[in-house]
C-alpha cells in the first residue's frame, strides 16, 4: 500500500438540511458564505440522500465554485461489519451511481451491502471514516495488519479510495 498524505483545505462532510437529522444547513445560505470565503469548491454528502444535489450543482455554478456531490452510507461488510464511508462522484458514470444506491438504500436496503456496492462501484472516489466503526476499532488496538488488508480490499474495490481523518478530534486533544 502506498500511503500518500494531501491535506485538503474544505470539508468534505457538510450535510444540509436534506439530511434530515443531519443539519439544519440551508444550502443556498452556505453556497453563499463559500462565496464569501472565497472557496473554489464546496462539497454536498447527504445522509443516504440526494435530494439537494441538483440545487446544490446550480447554485455552486452560479457562484462559480465547484460542486462536489457525494452520500454518506454504511456498508455493511460480511469481514468487516458495518463501515461508515463518503462516497463522491468523480463524474457522470459516479453520479448515476450515487443515484442508484440512494435509491436503493431509500427503498430496499438499510445499509449498502457491499455485494451491491460491488456493481455500483465506477465513476466513485470512496473515503473510509476512521474516527467510528472497524477501522477506529483495529486502530485503537493497534491491529495495523487488520486496517492495511481493510485498504487493501476496498482500495480494489473502488478506482479512488482514502482513509478520511477528522481534523477536529486532533485540533482538540
Amino acid at each position: 500500500i502506498k500511503l500518500v498524505i494531501r491535506v485538503i483545505r474544505f470539508d468534505l462532510f457538510i450535510q444540509s438540511s436534506y439530511s434530515f437529522n443531519g443539519s439544519l444547513l440551508d444550502i443556498d445560505k452556505l453556497i453563499l458564505r463559500a462565496k464569501e470565503w472565497g472557496y473554489t469548491s464546496l462539497a454536498l454528502t447527504d445522509q443516504t440522500n440526494l435530494h439537494g444535489a441538483v440545487k446544490f450543482y446550480q447554485g455552486c455554478v452560479k457562484q462559480g465554485i465547484k460542486p462536489i456531490i457525494g452520500l454518506s452510507v454504511s456498508i455493511n461488510s460480511p469481514t468487516y461489519g458495518s463501515v461508515p464511508m463518503l462516497l463522491y462522484a468523480k463524474n457522470n458514470e459516479g453520479y448515476r451511481h450515487l443515484i442508484e444506491i440512494s435509491s436503493l438504500l431509500n427503498t430496499e436496503e438499510k445499509e449498502l451491502s457491499y455485494e451491491s456496492l460491488s456493481s455500483r462501484n465506477k465513476g466513485l472516489i470512496a473515503v473510509a471514516m476512521i474516527h467510528k466503526g472497524y477501522l477506529y476499532s483495529e486502530l485503537g488496538n493497534d491491529h495495523f495488519a487488520n486496517v492495511t488488508e481493510f485498504c487493501e480490499t476496498f482500495n480494489r474495490l473502488f478506482d479512488s479510495f482514502y482513509l478520511g481523518i477528522d481534523m477536529t478530534d486532533i485540533a482538540t486533544q
